[in-house]
Parts: structure tokens; C-alpha cells; sequence
């Protein structure tokens, strides 16, 4: 839907008339052509009711076309909110799966390396950098054979290192909803999975 503007014309307003009027809206009823005590000129003097955007260049447009538009566009806001949640719901599910299927013999989540320059004031601040993975963190102490794992460290290295560490302190807050995609975890789980098979 296209809403075309409708162009109207302040007939020389007191200049303290801007301060109420430029950032405002006006719902004018037919035949109605005064906003706050000053006349305007309506192109082709339209007999309906408008909505007029105070601006320095003011425009109206129909106000039954404009509530018909802000509506679809609120129904169209609320699919794309709902299509977007199914899809996060769908890769949580996935990931959930993926996750269950890595046979490691002690209570773990799926959390990330933190790092400063990713808790700083320019980063999003959650401890992320651009070639973050997540990793398989350990919630409790293992050995299997020659690998020996402490609590609170990665399947893949320790949590502490010159460049990460627990800085927020919010590592095993999460859950197995994020999808493990740190290569060396992955390749120690299969290994552990195929050593169990045996």
C-alpha cells in the first residue's frame, strides 16, 4: 500500500507557533482547516479527515488511509517477530540435539572464550570478538586415560590465558541451547565417543 502525501500551506504563522508545532501530529475532521488558531490550505480542499505532521514543510495525509497503513505495517512487524522467533526456536532445538549427541561424561554447557576487547565500551559487551566459537565447558573434573580435565576449564584448554578468562564471571550460566562449533572440542568428544563405543 502507498500512501500518498497530501500537501497543505501555512498561511504565515506566528513564529512562536513552531514550538508546538513542528514534531507533532494534528487529526483534523472534515472541513476542519485551523491547527492551533492558524489557518492552512488543504491541496484541493479535501472534505475528510487528515492527519497533518508538523515539520518546517508540513504534510497530511488521509487519516483512514494512514490507520489502514500503520496497521498493516503492525501486522506485518508482528509475522516477521513471530517467523523470527520459530527460527531461534528452531536452531535452539537443533543445537539442544547436536549438543546431546556429544557423549561427554560429565555435567557441561555450551560457553564462549571471553575476552577484554570484547567486554569494552565499543564491543557489545558480552565478552564476544569476531572469530568467537563456543566451546564444551566442563562443570565437573574427568580423566579419560591420558586426558585429565578440571572443573570450570574447556574441553579444548583452560579457561585462563593471556588473552581470556572467566572476566564476566558468568561462564556455566548457559545451557546447551548454543550450538558447540569449537573444532578441537568436537574432535576430543568423537574421540571420547569412539573410545566408549569400543
Amino acid at each position: 500500500m502507498i500512501l500518498e502525501k497530501i500537501k497543505i500551506k501555512l498561511n504565515f504563522p506566528d513564529p512562536r507557533f513552531w514550538k508546538y508545532f513542528i514534531g507533532h501530529q494534528f487529526i483534523l475532521q472534515p472541513n476542519e482547516r485551523t491547527i492551533l488558531g492558524n489557518k492552512i490550505e488543504v491541496e484541493n480542499d479535501l472534505h475528510k479527515k487528515i492527519i497533518v505532521f508538523g515539520s518546517w514543510y508540513p504534510y497530511a495525509y488521509d487519516f483512514e488511509k494512514y490507520s489502514e497503513y500503520q496497521k498493516n505495517i503492525e501486522i506485518e512487524r508482528e509475522k516477521k517477530h513471530e517467523e523470527r522467533k520459530l527460527f531461534y526456536e528452531n536452531l535452539k532445538k537443533e543445537a539442544i540435539e547436536f549438543n546431546n549427541s556429544l557423549e561427554i561424561p560429565v555435567k557441561w554447557s555450551s560457553e564462549i572464550k571471553q575476552v577484554l576487547s570484547g567486554l569494552s565500551e565499543k564491543s557489545s559487551g558480552n565478552g564476544w570478538k569476531k572469530n568467537t566459537v563456543r566451546h564444551i565447558y566442563l562443570h565437573e573434573s574427568f580423566s579419560s586415560g591420558r586426558l585429565k580435565r578440571e572443573a570450570k576449564n574447556f574441553l579444548c584448554s583452560q579457561v585462563k590465558s593471556k588473552y581470556s578468562g572467566n572476566w564476566s564471571g558468568t561462564l556455566g550460566e548457559n545451557g546447551l541451547e548454543y550450538k558447540v562449533n569449537c573444532q578441537k572440542c568436537l574432535e576430543i568428544s568423537n574421540k571420547l565417543k569412539t573410545k566408549n563405543s569400543k
